[in-house]
């Protein structure tokens, strides 16, 4: 996936030093996007994370996956957490805070055609903290 974020997420990452942790990131969380609009409620998507080194050479770093639907990647620098994911020429960057294996809250903003258009606070969910959905029944059974 070509990101168009490529030079900012560079310059964060050369001014970042290592992470002191160790431990993968691997896994899901629910990640909440507070306050889009001041008359909407926050919204709540899963997000999948692979941490297997394939960003920018950092440990790490990787795909995501966010909703089932939108995928991304990220990478750690630091203790700062960055993730892009794109749909349709549409861009959404969320950074946060890395502390050991646990994401902290952190800011989104959405990029509708190259302009920043909305910015919001998130807040992670603890590793696995996604909901399986529940197996339905179906009518032959």
């Amino acid at each position: 996936m070509e990101n168009r974020y490529s030079s900012l997420m560079a310059a964060i990452v050369l001014s970042t030093p290592p992470a002191a942790y160790a431990g993968s990131l691997t896994g899901n969380y629910n990640l909440t996007f507070n306050q889009i609009h001041p008359k909407m409620t926050p919204l709540i998507y899963c997000m999948s994370l692979t941490d297997n080194g394939s960003v920018l050479g950092y440990a790490h770093s990787g795909p995501l996956l966010l909703g089932g639907e939108l995928s991304g990647e990220f990478f750690v620098a630091g203790d700062v957490f960055i993730a892009t994911a794109s749909y349709e020429g549409n861009d959404l960057v969320v950074t946060g805070e890395v502390d050991g294996r646990r994401l902290k809250s952190g800011a989104s903003v959405g990029v509708l055609s190259g302009a920043p258009q909305y910015g919001t606070h998130v807040s992670f969910g603890a590793l696995g903290s996604c909901q399986r959905p529940r197996p339905t029944r179906t009518e032959n059974e």
